[in-house]
C-alpha cells in the first residue's frame, strides 16, 4: 500500500504472466488435475482483468495525445467497433465451422458385438436355477456426486452377495452422474479384474480427483479456439479420458472401441454382465438411447419407443465408443460442450428429458417380458439409486406418507412459481420413481439414496408448503432427529475405526457434498461412511 506505483505494476505484469503460464500448463490434463479449480478461476479473473485495464489505458492515452504509433492510435482510438467484429467473426466460425465438438464415428462390425436375443439366451444358460430373481437397476443423475455414490454402492453390494449380485443384475440404466457410474464401473472391472488393489484404488481415485479444472481451462481455454480437432478434443471429450486414465494409467492410450464391441469383450472376459444403457437429451424431438446389447432398427424402434440410437451412424457402418458414447449423457450446460453427432444432431445432459434412466429401462424391461425365456416377469425386482438431498428427502417421504396428506401452501411470487417450474428438470424421474416405489403390484422397488443429514427447513420446502397439524410438525421433527441420529452413528462407527484416527475433529473428517461435480477428501470420507 505505501510501495512504489511502478513496483506494483511490474507485481501486476508478472502475477499475469505467471496465472497465464499456469492456465496454459493446466491444459495437460496430468497437470491440471492437480490445480484446485479456485487457483484457475483466480487465475482467469487476473488475465481478463489485464485484458480489459491495458485496452482501456491504451484507448485513454492515445485519446488524449496525438503522438505515438498511427497504427496504435488508431486501433485504440476504435477498439469498440474492432471488438465488435472480432466477436462476430469468432461467433461465426464457432456456429458453422466448429467441428470439435463432434464425437468421432469409428469403424464398426456387427459381427464382433451380443445381440440382444443372444444375450437373453447366454443369461438363461448363466442362470439355470429358476428361482432367482432378476434386478432391473436404474441410476439418477448428478455429475461426480452420482458418480462415486454408484461406484461404491455395486462395489460394497457384489463384495457382500460375494460376486452373486451382478449375476442376477439383467440391466442398468443411467443419466448424466449416474450414467458414468454405472459404464465406469464395467470398465474398471473389466480393466483391473485381475488387480483387486488396482480395482479399489481406482474406485477412490475417482471420488477423489479433480475433475472440474479440465473443464473450467478448457472453458475459457481450448474450446474457445475452433481448430486441430484431431490434435485436442473438446473438454468433454477430455474429461472423459481423464476417467480412462485413472482406471488405467496416463501412458494409456485412450480407448476408441466400438461401444457395443467394448462391451461385448468386457462381457466375454468377466463371463457375464448386464446390459448397460446410456441416456441423452436430442436439442430436437427425440431423446437418445446408447444399449450395449446389439439391435437393428427395426427391434430399436421396437424395444425403445420414440428413442434415437446413437450408435447407428452412416447406415450402421459406423459406431460411437464406449467412452464417447456415455460421455454424451453427462453434458451439463455451460460447465460441458454439446455432443454433436453426425447426421443426428445435437445432445445435451440426460437430464433435461429424463433424470433416472427408468423410462429406457423399463421400455427394454417390456421387450424381455414379451421374449420366451427365463426373464421371468414375475421375479423382476427395482433397484433405483439417488444420490442428491432431494432425492433422499423423497424417499423419506415414500415411507412417511402421512406428511403427504394435505399441507398449507406457502405463498409464492408469480415469477418465483415461473422459474421454480421451468428449471425442475426432475419432474418425469420423479413420476416414475413414485410410480415404481409406490405401486408394489407395478414391480417391486427398492429406493437406495445416499443419506444426508437434515433440517426442519428442507423438509418444508421439499413438500411445498408448511404441514397443517401440530401432529404432523412433531411427527416431521422426530423423524428428521431420528435420521440425525443415525447418521452421526454412522460417522462416529466409521471414525473409530480408523487405526490411524487423525487429529482434527470428527466435525472436519466428515462433509456430506455440496457439489455435484468436486469431491473434497472430506466428502470421499463420508461416502465411505454412510454407503457401506
Amino acid at each position: 500500500m505505501t510501495g512504489k506505483y511502478v513496483n506494483k505494476l511490474v507485481f501486476i505484469k508478472w502475477t499475469g504472466f505467471a496465472a497465464g503460464l499456469l492456465l496454459l500448463l493446466s491444459h495437460i490434463p496430468s497437470w491440471g488435475m492437480k490445480v484446485n479449480p479456485i487457483i484457475i478461476i483466480l487465475c482467469i479473473i487476473h488475465n481478463f482483468y489485464g485484458v480489459v485495464i491495458i485496452i482501456l489505458k491504451n484507448y485513454f492515452y492515445y485519446r488524449s495525445r496525438q503522438g505515438g504509433s498511427r497504427v496504435f492510435r488508431f486501433v485504440f482510438t476504435n477498439i469498440l467497433w474492432i471488438l465488435i467484429v472480432i466477436f462476430g467473426v469468432k461467433n461465426f466460425i464457432l456456429t458453422d465451422y466448429n467441428k470439435i465438438h463432434y464425437l468421432k464415428p469409428y469403424a464398426f462390425n456387427k459381427d464382433s458385438t451380443i445381440s440382444i436375443d443372444s444375450f437373453l439366451k447366454i443369461r438363461d444358460s448363466i442362470n439355470s436355477d429358476d428361482s432367482t430373481g432378476n434386478i432391473y437397476i436404474s441410476s439418477w443423475g448428478g455429475g461426480l456426486r452420482s458418480t462415486y455414490y454408484n461406484l461404491l454402492w455395486l462395489k460394497n453390494r457384489e463384495e457382500y452377495s460375494d460376486g452373486d449380485f451382478m449375476k442376477r443384475v439383467v440391466a442398468m440404466s443411467g443419466v448424466s452422474g449416474g450414467s458414468l457410474g454405472i459404464h465406469l464401473y464395467f470398465s474398471n472391472k473389466k480393466e483391473n479384474q485381475l488387480d483387486k488393489d488396482k480395482w479399489d484404488r481406482a474406485i477412490n481415485s475417482i471420488g477423489s480427483s479433480n475433475y472440474t479444472t479440465t473443464d473450467i481451462v478448457y472453458l475459457f481455454g481450448r474450446d474457445r479456439i475452433p481448430f486441430f480437432e484431431n490434435m485436442v478434443r473438446d473438454r468433454s471429450v477430455t474429461g472423459i479420458s481423464n476417467y480412462w486414465h485413472t482406471i488405467t494409467c496416463f501412458c494409456t492410450p485412450f480407448d476408441t472401441t466400438p461401444y457395443q464391441t467394448y462391451w461385448r469383450d468386457g462381457f466375454n472376459r468377466l463371463g457375464y454382465h448386464p446390459i448397460l444403457i446410456s441416456n441423452a437429451t436430442k436439442t430436437h424431438g427425440q431423446y437418445g438411447v446408447a444399449c450395449s446389447a446389439y439391435m437393428d432398427s427395426e427391434k430399436f424402434k421396437e424395444v425403445f419407443k420414440g428413442a434415437t440410437n446413437m450408435l447407428s451412424l452412416t447406415d450402421n457402418l459406423k459406431s460411437l465408443s464406449f467412452y464417447e458414447a456415455f460421455s454424451a449423457s453427462e453434458r451439463f450446460p455451460f460447465f460441458s460442450a454439446t455432443a454433436s453427432v453426425e447426421g443426428q444432431g445435437h445432445y445435451v445432459d440426460g437430464g433435461y428429458f429424463e433424470n433416472s434412466g427408468l423410462l429406457s429401462l423399463m421400455h427394454l424391461r417390456e421387450y424381455i417380458s414379451s421374449q420366451n425365456n427365463k426373464c421371468d416377469r414375475k421375479k423382476d425386482s427395482l433397484i433405483i439409486l439417488g444420490n442428491s438431498k432431494s432425492n433422499y428427502i423423497e424417499s423419506l417421504l415414500f415411507d412417511s406418507t402421512a406428511l403427504l396428506d394435505s399441507i398449507k401452501i406457502k405463498g409464492e411470487t408469480n415469477f418465483k412459481s415461473i422459474f421454480k417450474g421451468i428449471l425442475d428438470t426432475d419432474r418425469l424421474a420423479g413420476f416414475l420413481t413414485a410410480k415404481y416405489v409406490l405401486n408394489e403390484k407395478s414391480i417391486p422397488t427398492k429406493f437406495y439414496t445416499l443419506p444426508y443429514p437434515l433440517r426442519y427447513n428442507e423438509l418444508i420446502r421439499a413438500l411445498g408448503g408448511k404441514l397443517d397439524t401440530k401432529k404432523k410438525i412433531e411427527h416431521a421433527r422426530k423423524l428428521i432427529k431420528m435420521n440425525n441420529k443415525q447418521i452421526d452413528a454412522l460417522l462416529n462407527f466409521h471414525y473409530n475405526g480408523i487405526a490411524s484416527r487423525p487429529k482434527r475433529s470428527i466435525r472436519w473428517h466428515y462433509a456430506y457434498p455440496s457439489l455435484s461435480r468436486y469431491l473434497s477428501q472430506s466428502t470421499v470420507n463420508y461416502y465411505h461412511a454412510v454407503v457401506k
